[in-house]
């Protein structure tokens, strides 16, 4: 009851807040008012920790394309050991650049075609069986990227994942192509950003809403919001249901990866919002430096206070977040409860310092 009830405050005070941020626009147009380098900032973003992040993702995705062409070649356990090695290592560097799917990576519609969970099973399955699927089509999307890799290896025990790649070539065909869509599109967002993209992000310094700073700091925000919040831990705990849902969480089939996979996306959330370089503890320009600039450092020193705590509450739980919630799941409330909190500092305290306004569209009612 005390924990309802204070989330039940917390929303209250967060819509109140979030009432009053939105009746004026302070987005005030092309230029910047305070004379914060954001151009350096954006440089820094780029160069140490974008490209970086990306680079190690894509190394992890060839290694994963190499271990799929092993398996479907010699369907063995030996082979579907790696190849299920290869497939987390590669989902976990995933978690470290979702948060940067801007420009060219949301044009290509690169999140919802690697990270739709739970996966369409039943769609996955009817794909395996064709001789030809196309999943460039929106309508595919549910049925590929990780959790559609993870449901074939995963599902059943290991000795029948072997039968099922022995029987047929549609199978080995499908499940290389699944894999061949996650690797060729971290080919793309590496290439996009060694490209043409790196200057024009950089280049993009004012202030306006198509404003690098301003697309970042949405960017951020709702990933936070929407995929950490709210599908990593809500859903599953039941927050918009009235009940928990342990079969709505990531990395349902594997088991045990849940938690790794939540850790390892608030960890990198956090280093971007102090600016640390993606290969060591140095920092360099974030949105903790920018706030402190503007004489707003206690909020930065409380946004990334309850993220440490965040990760500490999760470092507690089962490393199966299905099983969490159903084992105690007061303990998924109480993570929740302390991204709420985060929440409110983000969308509202951060974004007003920093003048900029909410552009996407809030759907869940927090």
């Amino acid at each position: 009851m005390k924990t309802t009830c204070l989330r039940i405050l917390s929303l209250t005070l967060f819509i109140t807040l979030l009432a009053t941020s939105c009746g004026v626009n302070t987005n005030s147009g092309e230029t910047n008012t305070d004379k914060f380098d954001r151009e350096a900032m954006l440089a820094h973003w780029a160069d140490n920790i974008i490209l970086s992040a990306y680079q190690s993702y894509k190394a992890s995705t060839d290694l994963l394309r190499q271990a799929t062409t092993s398996f479907t070649s010699t369907p063995n356990i030996e082979n579907l050991i790696t190849l299920k090695a290869t497939w987390l290592q590669a989902y976990t560097a995933y978690q470290m650049v979702a948060l940067y799917q801007v420009g060219p990576d949301q044009i290509n519609q690169v999140s919802q075609r690697t990270n739709i969970y739970p996966t369409n099973t039943d769609m996955v399955l009817e794909y395996a069986e064709r001789e030809t699927f196309n999943f460039d089509l929106p309508s595919s999307f549910a049925a590929q990227g990780y959790p559609a890799i993870e449901f074939l290896l995963y599902a059943t025990s290991d000795s029948e994942v072997i039968e099922f790649y022995t029987q047929s070539d549609n199978h080995k065909a499908h499940l290389s192509a699944l894999v061949n869509v996650v690797a060729d599109n971290a080919d793309f967002m590496l290439a996009s950003w060694n490209a043409e993209y790196r200057n024009e992000f950089v280049g993009a310094s004012g202030s306006s809403a198509t404003a690098s700073v301003n697309i970042m700091a949405n960017r951020f925000v709702e990933y936070f919001e929407r995929q950490i919040r709210a599908n990593k831990v809500g859903i599953p705990a039941g927050i918009f249901s009235m009940e928990p849902l342990a079969d709505k969480v990531e990395g349902l089939y594997a088991k045990g990866v849940s938690k790794s996979l939540y850790l390892a996306s608030v960890v990198a959330l956090q280093n971007f919002f102090n600016g640390q370089y993606d290969t060591d503890a140095t920092q360099g320009e974030g949105f903790a430096q920018y706030l402190s600039y503007l004489e707003k450092g206690d909020i930065a020193t409380d946004i990334s206070g309850h993220l440490t705590q965040a990760i500490a509450l999760a470092s507690e739980l089962n490393d199966d977040f299905g099983q969490q919630v159903i084992d105690d799941n007061t303990k998924m409330l109480a993570l929740y409860d302390e991204l709420q909190k985060a929440v409110i500092l983000l969308k509202v305290d951060m974004m007003q310092a920093l003048n900029i306004k909410i552009t996407y569209v809030d759907a869940d009612g927090d």
